[in-house]
């Protein structure tokens, strides 16, 4: 409606104009508080909550903050919790979040929004008692491929509490590939080399490029890579910077990552996330301990972060071990990591925090591709 159409003009000026991010805040005890805030959840805002002393206005005061970034290579991610108990994360949950307003009965449904987390000051979670490696390679059984995943958009279907995923689920997933580093390549057979957590190095063909519109109805290209065995992965090229050829081999190395396919009544995803679902059997919850280290220990010693002075990415901590500089000593200055991984039973098992909300490896033996 109008309300959409006027959020696509506000975040297509503040882009013209180079803004880092675009804000928002809506009174929890407006009425029409759904109408109000269903355009931002839709165009991938961020329900946020800021330090108590910037000048913003919060939940605590009676307000929903909302902040739109706009770098798409940027993950970012709070909880966010209802007074009957429910919990979600945004914008992962988003969508979830909207299906739950709606359909709660109250006159006043801003109010039902309780607290929304600090952006990685979530409780982490209980431990795996064990200490032993998830995999000590890439391969199950003598059919099967295991491959580590972050857990991304990790909500498989939109439900009104966020799904929890336990070792053993069968689950179904759409996966991307961030590309961080490629080049043309003679090579023509596809590879896929663990590295450590979620980053491997690869050789890829590309099959087909497609055009696809975004929830903020902008046009980006979504590349389809073949990868072994028989994997079929998608690379969002949201600044359409890689010009990829179809038909033409690139070796690389880059993070997997799982997509969003889910459809509701608000979104429906292109025919080809669905045509490249990947189903496999969870076998490991891992904690990717670079981020965990880059943010108990390192991250004071930066001056600026690469989004802004206030809040780091994933990108921040791959760049302290030196990822982008030199990939062969980054391996090197990582591979301590290898050994000792903390791993949990469940995504949703908490004890009492330390202010770090560990990022999540997923480890899935793949069924059918």
């Amino acid at each position: 409606g109008l309300a959409n159409l006027l959020k696509h003009a506000e975040l297509e000026l503040a882009r013209q104009q180079s803004c880092d991010f675009i804000q928002t805040w809506h009174w929890a005890g407006n009425q029409h508080f759904n109408a109000a805030i269903a355009p931002g959840l839709k165009s991938g805002f961020t329900l946020y909550r800021g330090n108590s002393h910037d000048g913003e206005v919060y939940e605590d005061r009676g307000y929903i903050h909302l902040r739109y970034y706009f770098d798409k290579t940027k993950k970012r991610s709070v909880e966010v919790k209802t007074k009957d108990g429910k919990t979600f994360k945004s914008p992962d949950d988003n969508f979830a979040i909207m299906d739950y307003l709606e359909a709660f009965p109250h006159q006043y449904p801003g109010r039902m929004i309780q607290s929304i987390e600090e952006y990685s000051k979530a409780k982490p979670m209980t431990r795996i008692k064990t200490s032993k490696r998830i995999a000590k390679n890439d391969k199950g059984g003598p059919d099967r491929q295991r491959i580590f995943i972050a857990q991304g958009a990790a909500g498989f279907e939109h439900t009104r509490q966020r799904n929890t995923y336990r070792i053993g689920n069968n689950i179904s997933f759409y996966p991307i590939l961030q590309i961080d580093h490629f080049k043309k390549s003679g090579q023509t057979k596809p590879c896929l080399k663990h590295v450590i957590y979620n980053i491997y190095e690869f050789c890829f063909k590309v099959e087909a490029v497609q055009r696809t519109k975004d929830t903020e109805g902008m046009m980006r290209n979504d590349y389809i890579l073949e990868l072994p065995p028989n994997i079929k992965v998608c690379c969002h090229d949201w600044k359409k910077e890689n010009n990829f050829i179809v038909d033409q081999w690139y070796v690389g190395y880059g993070r997997l990552a799982i997509g969003d396919h889910r459809a509701s009544t608000f979104a429906k995803p292109p025919s080809h996330v669905q045509d490249i679902a990947i189903a496999g059997k969870l076998i490991g919850i891992s904690d990717d301990l670079l981020q965990r280290d880059f943010f108990t220990k390192y991250a004071h010693q930066v001056k600026r972060f690469r989004y802004g002075k206030d809040v780091y990415g994933d990108e921040d901590a791959l760049e302290w071990f030196g990822y982008y500089r030199d990939f062969e000593k980054f391996k090197t200055n990582v591979s301590s990591y290898k050994m000792n991984p903390v791993e949990y039973e469940s995504t949703d098992s908490h004890e009492p925090g330390q202010g770090y909300s560990p990022k999540l490896i997923f480890c899935i033996e793949i069924t059918a591709a």
